[in-house]
């Protein structure tokens, strides 16, 4: 049984980083479960951890580490933050992929045991190829559908988030790795929305409050989850 502790190296940006189990004595700041010295490329992650908590500590790190690569800060705004992790978020799956399915199988033990999250983005098991059209988050629901040629040119935009409606729509152009980015984008949107981010909450907030609303969308979404790791993959191994 794969721990955090036994993931491979992964990359973040620029970033080699891997997981070590620390106790608290070895933390800068006594107060913390998981801190990241980026010189060393070491994130010590406290060795009392297990199960979800273990991982929601991590999903904190990973998140973090995508908007530190991406230079966020308190003045950033919403569509920043969630540009940045959308991105970050393709890239570190596509650029790491046996760290990526570890990952996918110690997320899916201790979110959604028997989810296929693995196996799905190894290629061992198909996901559906159609988007799932509805998404839900707390008690809340969002519909993702395609939109028409003429509404992207009005928009200008690959997709765009209805907040009033809770509707996501995407441009028919969108494929392969730009749509994986897109549509997690605009789930985002959607997190975000329900949680009451915007442009004047604060970096660490919005740190926090992604990383927890990502496992919650991983963990009741599964159908949307696997497709989103489909298309992760094929992308990965399309050629250049």
């Amino acid at each position: 049984m794969t721990t955090l502790f036994e993931l491979p190296a992964y990359r973040v940006g620029p970033y080699d980083l891997k997981v070590y189990p620390a106790v608290r004595e070895m933390f800068t700041d006594k107060r913390r479960k998981v801190e990241t010295d980026w010189t060393r490329g070491v994130v010590h992650l406290h060795a009392d951890l297990e199960g979800r908590r273990a991982l929601h500590f991590f999903f904190r790190q990973l998140v973090g580490a995508i908007h530190y690569r991406s230079g966020v800060d308190d003045r950033s705004s919403e569509e920043t933050m969630t540009h940045s992790l959308a991105t970050g978020l393709v890239e570190v799956a596509r650029n790491n992929r046996e760290f990526w399915a570890q990952l996918m199988g110690i997320v899916e033990r201790e979110l959604k045991p028997g989810a296929g999250y693995e196996s799905v983005f190894r290629g061992t098991r198909a996901a559906g190829k159609d988007i799932p059209k509805l998404l839900t988050y707390r008690g809340g629901s969002c519909t993702v559908g395609w939109g028409t040629y003429k509404e992207t040119e009005g928009q200008k935009a690959y997709a765009w988030y209805i907040f009033g409606d809770k509707t996501i729509k995407l441009s028919p152009e969108l494929s392969s790795a730009n749509l994986a980015v897109v549509l997690l984008h605009e789930v985002l949107h959607f997190i975000h929305d329900h949680e009451k981010l915007t442009d004047r909450t604060k970096e660490l907030p919005f740190r926090r409050t992604q990383a927890r609303g990502l496992m919650h969308l991983i963990e009741h979404n599964p159908t949307f989850w696997r497709w989103w790791l489909a298309v992760v993959r094929d992308s990965a191994l399309a050629p250049a």
